[in-house]
Formats: structure tokens, sequence, C-alpha cells
């Protein structure tokens, strides 16, 4: 499947007027893109809230450990199981939101694309009839 990626890749690129920039970003690149957007304060909520469930859960998970009965470890147990399906579900909001715009992405390089085949089709009718 990889090959036949890379072979499209190249065709495409070899086929079109598109700047290499526009290709594909890194992942790096997609995850800027993300805090950046127009939801930007919501992303930003998000990485803080992550934190916080990291830096409760790493706290629930050291009381665990230290507690003599079994009532608190249970306790410090549910805190820890909490705060890490709350990290999850922060992480796969910030993939979800990551994919959208990939998706985003794609739409309007399909767009630039028909853009571009438009042009060259009507300057090409416009040689054909003069």
């Amino acid at each position: 499947m990889d090959t036949l990626d890379s072979k499209i890749q190249a065709a495409l690129t070899s086929a079109t007027d598109l700047p290499d920039e526009l290709l594909e970003p890194g992942l790096t690149a997609e995850l800027i893109d993300t805090f950046n957007g127009r939801h930007s304060w919501l992303m930003k909520w998000g990485l803080v809230k992550m934190a916080l469930a990291a830096v409760a859960m790493i706290f629930f998970a050291y009381q665990f450990f230290q507690q003599d009965t079994t009532m608190a470890m249970i306790a410090y147990a549910t805190g820890a199981t909490l705060c890490a399906i709350a990290y999850a579900a922060v992480f796969n909001f910030i993939w979800v939101q990551m994919n959208h715009n990939t998706n985003l992405r794609e739409i309007k390089r399909l767009e630039l694309q028909i853009a571009l085949l438009t042009r060259s089709l009507t300057e090409q009718n416009d040689k054909e009839t003069v």
C-alpha cells in the first residue's frame, strides 16, 4: 500500500503547480495548527485540563501505595482511574481535531486542484476558439 501511495504522491507532485510545503506537514505542525485554529481557547483549556489530570493521577497513584487501609486504597485507585479517563478523553478530543484539520486541508487541496484544472481548461478552450 505504501508503494501505491508514494507513486500517487509522486504523480500528483509532478503534475501540479502546488508548492512542496502544501503537500504534507509534520505531526508537530499539525498539532500547532490545532492550537491556532478557530477554537484555540478550547484546545488550550483542554491542554490545561490534561496537565492537571496527569498531575492528579500521579498524586493519587503515589498516595495509593502509601495507604494502610483498603478503603483508602480503593478511593485513591478510583481517583487515579478517573484522572486517566479524563486524560484519555482530552487526548482523544485533540486527536480528533487534528484529524478534522487534516481533512479540511485535503478538501482545500482538492479545491485548489479543481481551480487549477478549470483554469487550464479555460485557457485551452480560449486557444482553440481563437
